[in-house]
């Protein structure tokens, strides 16, 4: 329990007194306070119990203050004493604090709170100096017990303390002793002594300087001084220093020193390379050690980090190696390590590490042994030893060792993972029965020699092998026989799948064959074109001369009839061979679909069921509406053609991704998002022969008369031309399904523009310029347009058309031009004559499409255009419409 604050009240006022003990227990709870009231009772508290402060009067009628204060400090030296007086002065209060007064308080009403503090602050002033004192007391026991020298003195060397260590250091018996004796007579030399202690004075301290002195004996002894300047006043210097006894160690140092140069000798002329390190940095490296880490001397390796040797790959072990070295201070075991020269060099070495004192030091000596020959020799062993098995178990193509009997030895994995079998289900067979049957004559024809004749190599084969779910794997194959080969003896079959690249190879074909007939069918279209657009001009011009009861009339009736359906074929032909002209728009297929529902279920009758399956959240594409729904239509009266007893048509729509895995089976794919359509039904199904020329134009299974065989063709060529991919799966009485993936359209769908009503006038008085490489299509579209009131000028290629307008004095309102014209192309011609006369208008006519009016394969919204063959009327048409709009294009 905490015993209460003693406090020591000497004043003769009692009412003073009264004030006095108010104050203090408002500021302590728990305070005991003895009143002195006269000389003896003063004499009784000072000798009874202990006092933690003092308050004395100054005036008072047994004695004064300064008279209680002497007494109090002479028996309570410790014991803080307050002055508490309305009658004292400056003077008596400065004499007061001399004779050791810790504070002085003038007594009066205002001050009395004042009081309180002063007890406090001296309360605290007195516990901190106690503390102070301990710590004196403390400090100097344990200078005593120092085994180091601790001592002070002045500049010139009189030594004023020392603790024992320090005398006991110099050979002195005693402090006193030591008085008698000047520092300066232990320095074996004065010059060395006047050395230090200005360099002491000029920087204020010197750490750890080791100096040789001359104890009182004459003995010559190392010390280590630590000296620091203690300037009391301005001429009152002192030093005081730490002095530590280092001779043991500076012999054992000097003995080290003379084993080390011998040891450096062995090591210097040793050819192991060595080195030692320091917390990881090289200290020391033999030339051997130089030479191996391609340095040109010792000096490009000192103070380089030993694991900047490391090579990366080994880093971190040898980081914990290290740091175990300098902790456990064992010898580390030979390791095998990479290491990185200076030269850049890559070297394989055996590394060991030693714990070793060097200069003072905890040190580390590494032993190195270049081994890289002996590892490459190994490496070159362990590589041939495994050459054979590496490329036989990592081989993609197929290695199979065989013996004289054809029995199967071994079979890498990828047989296994090719064919499906289990190496328990092939090993030990012949190999001769996974062959299929028709292959085995040419197989036995290739054998007849070849097992009998030593390093024979037999040629390349095409055969099929049965794959274990009961399909057939064509593989090539090319063996060789090492019956006589010590290491192998046996019959080495190097084959490869190329199931995958033969569909592919028929694809490409496939591919190139109807890219072949698709230029055929589409020059031959041009060509008919432009017949056709003459045959249905000059007609239309014999009807429009013809009386109405002419009997020519009506054969001129069938001649524009039959070329109009003539028109009509060539219209598919340039579909297949994607030359027609694409007015592509963002569309949505569900919507196409839902548009063309009724009509499709009239198409194809009662008998066949129409199912849609339509993906809510189909992706928009970018193609032809009118083009797509003649896809449809097309491959829908396919499927009811297919299905003459009834059945099932179903149409589905999906968004979908074709990947890397997809395009690798798939000939030219590009991989990426798609909107795919399929239509499927459940009619007669087709073969693969079938399958293989159903896009031809004019193939076709169905009986003579009941198909142009351009159906199928155009659905191919419009795919196509959307940038689309068109598959057919069908097989025998299992029916058809046709897989259209069309690029998907980021842009939302648009509404289909209603066609804008015809012009009710079609005459004119413009002046138009025709261009046409063929005099028939020229003449007619000259008197076409001569009927209809315009002024028209003609040329037969670009040339003399760029002649005409330049000649020509009048404006020519519109530029009437073929695209494919001889030596420069309609576009071409159109650009130039822009430039002369940039308020022209432009209309292109040809019989198909060509990259000189197209962008990005597709015609833009500006560009006019009409495709061959085409009527005298809607030649006259589309020359107004244009001429009417207002803008140049």
């Amino acid at each position: 329990m905490k015993k209460p604050l003693q406090i020591l009240l000497i004043d003769d006022n009692p009412d003073d007194r009264t004030l006095i003990i108010r104050q203090l227990k408002k500021e302590f709870a728990d305070v005991d306070i003895v009143q002195v009231k006269d000389a003896a009772s003063l004499q009784e508290a000072l000798e009874g119990q202990e006092i933690d402060v003092a308050i004395t009067d100054y005036q008072l009628r047994w004695s004064d203050g300064l008279s209680v204060l002497r007494r109090i400090k002479s028996q309570r030296p410790a014991c803080p004493t307050i002055m508490f007086t309305a009658t004292g002065s400056e003077e008596i209060a400065v004499e007061a604090m001399k004779a050791g007064l810790d504070d002085y308080v003038l007594k009066s009403p205002k001050h009395f709170s004042r009081l309180r503090s002063a007890v406090r602050t001296a309360m605290e002033r007195a516990d901190a100096h106690r503390k102070v004192t301990q710590l004196e007391n403390r400090l100097q026991r344990l200078l005593e017990r120092l085994k180091v020298g601790v001592f002070r003195s002045t500049p010139d060397g009189r030594l004023i303390e020392a603790n024992p260590s320090c005398l006991q250091i110099l050979g002195l018996d005693s402090l006193q002793q030591a008085n008698l004796i000047n520092l300066a007579d232990f320095y074996p030399s004065s010059h060395d002594r006047e050395q230090f202690i200005n360099t002491v004075l000029k920087q204020g301290f010197v750490y750890d300087q080791e100096v040789q002195l001359k104890r009182k004996d004459g003995t010559l002894i190392w010390v280590s001084l630590t000296e620091a300047v203690d300037r009391r006043g301005k001429n009152e210097i002192y030093l005081e220093g730490i002095m530590e006894d280092i001779t043991q160690r500076k012999q054992g140092e000097l003995a080290l020193k003379q084993s080390e140069e011998r040891y450096r000798s062995l090591v210097e002329l040793s050819p192991i390379p060595m080195g030692v390190h320091h917390n990881g940095i090289l200290l020391y490296a033999n030339p051997a050690a130089v030479k191996l880490l391609g340095a040109k001397s010792e000096q490009d390796l000192i103070g380089k980090p030993v694991l900047d040797f490391v090579h990366p790959d080994y880093k971190e072990i040898a980081t914990q190696r290290v740091q175990q070295l300098y902790q456990q201070r064992q010898q580390t075991t030979l390791i095998e390590e990479k290491l990185v020269t200076l030269d850049g060099r890559v070297i394989d070495a055996e590394v060991m590490g030693i714990p070793i004192p060097y200069e003072g030091k905890e040190a580390v000596q590494v032993i190195l042994r270049d081994i890289t020959e002996h590892k490459r020799t190994q490496n070159e062993l362990k590589r041939s030893e495994e050459k054979f098995r590496l490329l036989i178990e990592n081989a993609a193509d197929m290695i199979t060792l065989l013996d004289e009997q054809g029995k199967i030895l071994f079979e890498s994995p990828s047989v296994y993972a090719t064919l499906g079998y289990t190496p328990e289900e092939l090993l030990g067979k012949s190999a001769i029965e996974f062959v299929h049957p028709e292959d085995l004559p040419k197989i036995r024809k290739v054998l007849q020699n070849f097992i009998n004749t030593p390093n024979k190599k037999t040629p390349y084969l095409e055969i099929r092998i049965r794959h274990k779910n009961g399909t057939w794997c064509t593989i090539e194959a090319v063996g060789k026989n090492l019956l006589n080969a010590p290491a192998i003896h046996a019959i080495v079959i190097n084959s490869r799948d190329i199931t995958d690249r033969k569909k592919l190879e028929e694809q490409l074909y496939q591919s190139q064959k109807m890219e072949a007939i698709g230029r055929l069918a589409g020059g031959i279209a041009h060509d008919f074109n432009n017949l056709l657009t003459a045959i249905i001009g000059y007609g239309d011009f014999m009807l429009q001369s013809l009386n109405p009861r002419d009997p020519m009339r009506e054969d001129a009736a069938e001649i524009k009839k039959a070329a109009e359906h003539a028109a009509s074929l060539t219209r598919q032909l340039l579909a297949f061979s994607r030359k027609q002209i694409l007015k592509p728009k963002i569309i949505n297929l569900n919507t196409i679909i839902r548009d063309m529902g009724k009509m499709l279920s009239r198409i194809i009758g009662e008998d066949i069921e129409l199912v849609t399956q339509l993906s809510p959240d189909l992706a928009s594409v970018k193609a032809d509406p009118a083009q797509i729904e003649q896809v449809i239509l097309n491959l829908a009266i396919n499927s009811r053609d297919a299905m003459p007893k009834g059945g099932k048509l179903i149409i589905e729509t999906r968004n979908a991704t074709l990947d890397e895995e997809y395009i690798n089976t798939h000939n030219a794919v590009i991989p990426g998002p798609y909107v795919l359509l399929v239509m499927s039904d459940n009619g007669v199904g087709m073969d693969q022969d079938t399958q293989d020329k159903i896009f031809e134009p004019f193939f076709t299974t169905k009986e003579i008369g009941k198909g142009t065989g351009l159906g199928l063709a155009t659905v191919y060529g419009v795919v196509k031309q959307s940038g689309g991919y068109i598959w057919v799966y069908s097989e025998p009485g299992h029916g058809t399904t046709f897989k259209i993936y069309l690029p998907r359209a980021e842009e939302a769908e648009q509404e289909v523009e209603p066609e804008k009503p015809a012009v009710v006038s079609l005459q004119g008085t413009e002046t138009i310029l025709v261009v046409e490489d063929e005099e028939l299509l020229r003449e007619l579209a000259r008197r076409v347009l001569a009927r209809h009131g315009y002024t028209v000028l003609d040329a037969s290629n670009g040339g003399e058309a760029l002649l005409i307008c330049e000649k020509h004095q009048g404006p020519i309102h519109l530029l009437l031009t073929d695209v494919v014209l001889p030596r420069m192309n309609g576009r071409e011609l159109a650009d130039r004559l822009l430039r002369l006369r940039p308020q022209m208008k432009v209309i292109y006519m040809s019989g198909y499409t060509n990259d000189a009016i197209l962008e990005n394969g597709l015609l833009s919204m500006e560009t006019h255009f009409i495709q061959k063959p085409f009527t005298a009327d809607f030649l006259a048409q589309k020359v107004r419409e244009v001429l009417n709009k207002k803008d140049n294009g």
